[in-house]
């Protein structure tokens, strides 16, 4: 069983947040002094590293760490890897997950875990959760929510309006300074484990994640990645160059280092791409789509303006080759919409869930006309199951 210990290790380099007690530890007796044993003295605030919060850290009538709600601590977890986010999380970020399978306890991954730096000296721009994010965490019911930076709070905010909408009526455990520099987006089993300091506003904490992979409870279906996203294979795409089949694996694989991650079809538009769940049928409830044109080799105006998707349990899209007109097969159209010209994640949910063996992403259009821009490009894209 892999065990992820994602707690920040407490000594005297431990960083801190500015306004707090520093962490002093210091060897009260020691074999080396000649006293026969080790005994060690700790100075630190009680929200220092990997902690928590309680709800009487910003309510006085509210429980301390003794009356933390063991369900936002301890159970069933979700990571969110949001390293393409700036400045915060926002509702817009973690939206999606009201459509994924059911967990308790969301972890954030910022780009916080991205800099190493981060870890080593207190960076007052850290990645934090605003307003919007905090009201959606609560009304999704989640119990607790942790975040790789030492506050969830803006950095000098001063009415911290995002630890008063977590922590009203002792609604979320907030759990902050947890290290997911090594923690891949998925389904975990989470432990949190807060020293029992009574009446106290915070307490460090011992922090694991386990892979829900390695438990023999709740494990994904077949054909499910940890996110709880579908494996997918590309069965056909058009209008790509030479090297098709390495551009049009930005779709499935979100591979930054290959043409700047993107899916690039030499086209204005219409582009098409057929992906399968390995010959299996699926039932789809939600998809996602990262609209991006890569890293300093394209333009916004590149991004398709406009997207379709559709859904086909016709075998026929198995056998599509170039030259064949794609529209023959048997296809329902789920989503037709108009895109921003912004590289973001967007979230399509089905009103119905749909049951079928293809699914077709359609780039209709770019921002400009074929003479100006023959290109037209998006990025990574994935199925979900309905929730529930």
């Amino acid at each position: 069983m892999k065990i992820i210990d994602v707690s920040m290790p407490i000594d005297n380099n431990t960083v801190c947040y500015p306004s707090n007690t520093p962490v002093e530890v210091t060897a009260e007796r020691s074999f080396a002094k000649g006293d026969g044993i080790n005994v060690t003295d700790i100075t630190c605030c009680t929200h220092s590293g990997t902690h928590v919060d309680s709800a009487r850290h910003h309510y006085n009538d509210l429980p301390g760490v003794e009356g933390l709600n063991w369900g936002g601590l301890v159970g069933r977890a979700y990571v969110v890897d949001l390293y393409r986010t700036e400045k915060s999380v926002s509702k817009e970020d973690i939206d999606f997950i009201k459509a994924l399978k059911p967990f308790d306890i969301l972890y954030l991954k910022t780009q916080n875990s991205y800099q190493d730096q981060c870890w080593e000296k207190f960076d007052q721009n850290y990645i934090y959760i605003d307003e919007s994010a905090a009201e959606f965490i609560v009304r999704q019911g989640i119990k607790g929510v942790a975040l790789d930076a030492l506050a969830v709070e803006r950095f000098g905010a001063k009415e911290a309006k995002t630890h008063k909408i977590l922590l009203k009526n002792n609604a979320v455990v907030v759990i902050e300074g947890v290290d997911l520099r090594g923690v891949k987006e998925g389904y975990y089993f989470s432990a949190c484990l807060p020293m029992k300091i009574m009446g106290s506003d915070g307490a460090p904490a011992r922090t694991i994640l386990i892979p829900e992979e390695d438990l023999q409870i709740k494990k994904q279906a077949l054909g499910v990645r940890r996110d709880g996203s579908y494996y997918t294979r590309i069965e056909w795409a058009s209008h790509t160059t030479d090297l098709e089949y390495t551009w049009v694996m930005n779709l499935i694989d979100d591979d930054l280092d290959r043409f700047g991650g993107t899916w690039g079809a030499n086209t204005a538009g219409p582009a098409n791409a057929i992906l399968s769940f390995f010959g299996e049928r699926q039932e789809i409830g939600m998809f996602r789509l990262f609209h991006n044109v890569g890293i300093d080799i394209s333009i916004l105006e590149e991004l398709a303006k406009y997207i379709r998707i559709y859904v086909s349990s016709d075998d026929r899209a198995a056998r599509m080759r170039q030259g064949t007109d794609i529209n023959t097969i048997e296809w329902e159209k789920v989503i037709d919409v108009e895109m921003e010209m912004k590289e973001k994640w967007t979230n399509f949910i089905l009103a119905q869930p749909r049951s079928a063996k293809y699914v077709r992403l359609e780039l209709v259009e770019n921002f400009k006309p074929l003479e100006d821009l023959p290109w037209v490009e998006t990025s990574e894209f994935k199925v979900y199951p309905p929730a529930g």
